[in-house]
């Protein structure tokens, strides 16, 4: 059973699950490393699945403690739209990350790419350094 929120934010009914994953057509994925060392991971979120340079999804961004790293985020707040997929990893790795999400919407794209990357800290269990 899925609890129900104290803030209701938005007019809507929550979905059944009361996640991102709960609105149709948005798609979630996500990739953990873990070794001896090494406890990190990234996930990437999909407005859709169509060509998103085409078809661009409106967006905001909002900072809500300034604590973590971004790239991307200046464009869509001018912009007003994504169109690219969404990355989370860890603080270190943003930068590869990015390379990353260019080096396949460069090959998708035709080389046009505004990209969002960001980072969210895990508390204790991350250990940085890893993808």
């Amino acid at each position: 059973m899925i609890e129900k929120r104290i803030v209701k934010i938005g007019q809507l009914e929550s979905g059944i699950r009361n996640n991102i994953c709960d609105v149709e057509g948005v798609l979630v994925g996500h990739s953990t490393l873990e070794t001896d060392n090494i406890h990190t991971g990234i996930t990437a979120i999909l407005p859709h699945n169509k060509n998103m340079f085409k078809e661009k999804v409106v967006a905001a961004a909002y900072s809500y403690n300034g604590f973590g790293k971004s790239m991307g985020l200046v464009q869509i707040e001018e912009l007003g739209t994504v169109e690219t997929p969404i990355l989370l990893t860890n603080t270190l790795n943003i930068g590869k990350v990015s390379d990353g999400l260019i080096k396949i919407t460069d090959i998708k794209l035709e080389g046009k790419n505004r990209m969002p990357v960001a980072s969210f800290l895990n508390g204790n269990k991350e250990e940085l350094i890893g993808i």
